[in-house]
């Protein structure tokens, strides 16, 4: 039997669950009209054979389908299959991690697609450290959004990419299109060129996305963004997304932010009457201290829906027990909290006493919240 028979007779197995293979503990099967990919490094396998069963198949087992695409990093070839069954869902993912032979052209492939039909409903594509790709396959993208009205979900991931300022300003500018979103997952983490610029352009869309109800914006190790303009368009956006039920924020090794981008950030939060989860990472970003908690916490207990909250300032070395008595002092006026996270590792001018202070008192509130405290110096917190 030749390689081609071969691999049509392996994708066969799958179809049935009688004949599906055993040797997984687990069952992972996708809904009737999810499609996912996973892609890395090395391409093994000719896309006839895939393409031929991908077009007739209905119900993928994710397990399975890892082994049959093995580590391909082939370009047209790879996005056409997404692109045929992409034209067949309302659902796409896409994870493509670390596979240097995609290019813009391969993106602008997939994004023809994308653009030649309107049914999708939610879009998961991951291109993580893949170097090849540049702006240039951000507005093929974003072009493809615009022509997807119905979108109410995206999840982008351009990680370790060469993205820069241009790009999200173009993404903001589609953005401003779909105005069913209502979840929206973006990640440009170690895109070193992206600036405050970029960051105030792309918040520029998402303040017309009235439906927002989750959203998550990763910029860790993004050392351009610096000045308050980029916080500053943050907090004006979040004020007119009143649905707002969950914010993730993630500024890790931004070391240039400082107090001002909390102080409008905190503004935000009296307009935030549905958010129930908030997340904020702003670890190693040396310049915050108590100032900057007191601004951030200063309308914290106006977001009376809160539940969960989590805070990581760690290595913020001017934080001290002043700052965490801003925070305990709006927190514990949250009468629906369930669960408390901080992460204050290498604080080295927080006390035991100060520690104390806060975790009992919150211990002492009426919701009873799961309270979680890292404070890697403290002798209270080590047990000593």
């Amino acid at each position: 039997m030749n390689q081609e028979n071969s691999d049509i007779e392996g994708m066969r197995s799958i179809d049935s669950p009688q004949k599906a293979s055993t040797k997984t503990s687990h069952d992972y099967r996708t809904p009737v009209d999810m499609r996912v990919f996973e892609y890395h490094k090395k391409a093994t396998l000719s896309i006839d054979p895939i393409t031929q069963y991908m077009s007739k198949k209905i119900q993928t087992n994710k397990c399975e389908l890892n082994k049959i695409f093995s580590t391909s990093d082939q370009d047209l070839n790879m996005l056409r299959l997404a692109s045929k069954s992409a034209k067949r869902t309302n659902n796409i993912s896409l994870i493509c991690l670390s596979c240097l032979k995609i290019t813009d052209k391969g993106i602008k492939n997939l994004s023809e697609s994308l653009k030649s039909h309107n049914i999708l409903k939610n879009v998961n594509l991951n291109f993580s450290d893949c170097h090849s790709i540049t702006d240039t396959s951000l507005d093929y993208l974003s072009e493809a959004f615009k022509r997807n009205s119905l979108l109410q979900s995206i999840n982008l991931s351009f990680s370790g990419c060469f993205i820069t300022d241009k790009a999200l300003e173009t993404l903001g500018k589609a953005l401003k299109k779909i105005c069913k979103l209502k979840s929206l997952n973006l990640n440009f983490s170690s895109c070193r060129k992206i600036t405050d610029l970029g960051v105030s352009c792309l918040i520029q869309g998402l303040k017309h996305l009235t439906r927002l109800q989750v959203i998550s914006l990763d910029f860790e190790g993004c050392q351009g963004i610096s000045k308050k303009t980029g916080f500053d368009r943050i907090g004006q956006a979040f004020k007119r997304l009143q649905r707002l039920k969950r914010i993730t924020l993630n500024f890790y090794q931004c070391r240039r932010v400082n107090n001002d981008g909390l102080k409008y950030l905190g503004e935000s939060f009296q307009w935030l009457i549905s958010l129930k989860e908030l997340h904020l990472n702003f670890q190693s970003c040396y310049q915050i201290s108590d100032a900057g908690l007191e601004k951030l916490c200063e309308n914290l207990d106006k977001a009376c829906l809160l539940e969960h909250i989590y805070l990581n300032f760690q290595e913020c070395d001017l934080i001290t027990d002043k700052g965490l008595e801003k925070i305990h002092e709006r927190i514990s006026r949250l009468t629906n909290l369930q669960s408390v996270s901080l992460s204050l590792n290498w604080c080295n001018q927080i006390t035991d006493s100060g520690l104390k202070m806060m975790t009992e008192s919150l211990r002492n509130l009426a919701s009873k919240p799961k309270i979680i405290v890292n404070c890697a110096r403290s002798k209270l917190l080590s047990g000593k």
